[in-house]
């Protein structure tokens, strides 16, 4: 009975602590979508085959874990996707079917 009531007092903590950090976390905001025509930001990063919409292989924007500067993806086709805000490095406008304006160069 002893050890029932320590194993009850323990979860209890335990959903008391996840309840107080779930209260506490700072909540991310969803990235606005860019308005039409909208010029990429970063660096670009120049694949050899075309933006056909969608998700698409292989994940261009990784680069940008290893050093944390904003690019964007150009394809064979002259179109453009923008990738996610460092640190993150996810493909977010090829994923979101999201194009963006290649800057002149």
């Amino acid at each position: 009975m002893g050890v029932s009531k320590i194993a009850a007092g323990f979860l209890v903590v335990v959903l008391l602590v996840l309840l107080l950090q779930a209260s506490r976390s700072e909540f991310i905001e969803p990235r606005p979508p860019p308005a039409p025509g909208q010029e990429c930001e970063g660096q670009p990063i120049v694949v050899n085959y075309p933006y056909q919409g969608g998700l698409l292989a292989p994940h261009a924007c990784r680069v940008q874990c290893e050093d944390n500067v904003q690019r964007y993806i150009v394809y064979t086709n002259d179109m453009a996707t923008q990738c996610d805000k460092p640190p993150s490095c996810l493909d977010w406008g090829e994923d979101k079917g999201v194009t963006c304006k290649p800057k002149e160069e």
